[in-house]
């Protein structure tokens, strides 16, 4: 996610990635590398918090549906749902990102799709199939060829991995904390 989100800022795209807030500590917003982030109360830990989870969701994206072109789905789960329900943004286009691996299917014929996926899949403006096989499931599981896209492949930064390079890192972290001793 995060070097597709970089990707589309490098394009001129303004972005913004809401995620649960895993402990109470985190502050409920943050910036990363220039995205700002929101974190979202009750994360889905148990099927007895999925409700108050997308209820949060919710009531979140009502709130901010105004600032959204169109909103993007890593993955087509609750979050996915929890966008199609909010009627503020029935105007804003919903982009998904089907991966079969992530989708647990390792069959390639078109049953091994959800049908609840494939629901979200058709109510979406536009899925983004993340390689060949998924595009191929999604083609057989009869969703029309305009909605699915291949997802343009994203390489993120090189990093710089020779010894020197590791030992300045670590010299500039224990600067920066001078509680830690790498």
């Amino acid at each position: 996610l995060y070097h597709w989100v970089q990707h589309l800022r490098g394009l001129g795209a303004d972005v913004q990635v809401a995620t649960p807030r895993w402990h109470n500590r985190w502050p409920r917003q943050i910036v990363c590398d220039g995205v700002l982030v929101q974190r979202i109360d009750y994360p889905p830990t148990h099927s007895l918090r999925l409700g108050r989870y997308s209820r949060q969701l919710g009531n979140w994206l009502a709130k901010v549906a105004g600032e959204f072109d169109a909103v993007y789905c890593d993955a087509i789960e609750l979050e996915a749902a929890a966008v199609l329900n909010t009627p503020q943004l029935a105007r804003v286009p919903l982009i998904l990102r089907y991966s079969a691996t992530l989708a647990g299917s390792l069959a390639n014929g078109p049953t091994s799709i959800p049908s609840k996926t494939l629901a979200l899949c058709r109510r979406a403006k536009m899925v983004l199939a993340a390689d060949v096989r998924s595009q191929q499931q999604l083609l057989a599981a009869g969703l029309p060829r305009q909605l699915v896209v291949r997802m343009p492949q994203v390489h993120g930064r090189c990093y710089d991995r020779r010894p020197e390079a590791r030992l300045r890192a670590r010299q500039v972290l224990s600067e920066i904390n001078h509680d830690l001793f790498a």
